[in-house]
């Protein structure tokens, strides 16, 4: 979704799997495990709580899902627990609120990786319908 509200025209539709859309939620609603990636690969060890912010604000769609103007499917499992499924309704909210075509689907019972076979048959086939339809 980031690519997609970076550089919104190089796309022409798009499809978000398992995403991350406020990293500032995500640092205070994951797992403990998920943390530990943050503090190196995002700012230094000496960063400031403001610079942690902007750091964070820069790095989440959801501050640029206004630039969104493609259509996007959002796909998430209700269980995950590192991405919870709160992020990607979030997201869904604040395009569908801006007026760019949106669907969103949440697959009940899956975690963080789809496991269940009608659950991968079914992801495949609605991103191929998805792209059929918005793609020239």
């Amino acid at each position: 979704m980031q690519a997609l509200a970076v550089d919104p025209d190089v796309w022409e539709s798009g499809v978000a799997e398992i995403g991350i859309s406020d990293l500032s939620a995500t640092c205070s609603e994951t797992h403990q495990f998920g943390t530990q990636y943050r503090q190196p690969l995002c700012w230094s060890d000496d960063a400031t709580s403001v610079q942690i912010y902007e750091v964070l604000e820069d790095r989440s769609p959801i501050s640029r899902a206004a630039n969104i103007g493609t259509p996007i499917l959002i796909i998430c499992g209700n269980a995950d627990p590192i991405c919870p499924s709160n992020q990607s309704l979030m997201r869904a909210d604040k395009i569908k609120k801006d007026g760019t075509t949106m669907e969103i689907n949440l697959y009940r019972g899956e975690g963080h990786v789809f496991v269940k076979a009608e659950t991968l048959q079914g992801m495949e086939v609605e991103q191929e319908v998805w792209f059929r339809r918005h793609l020239t």
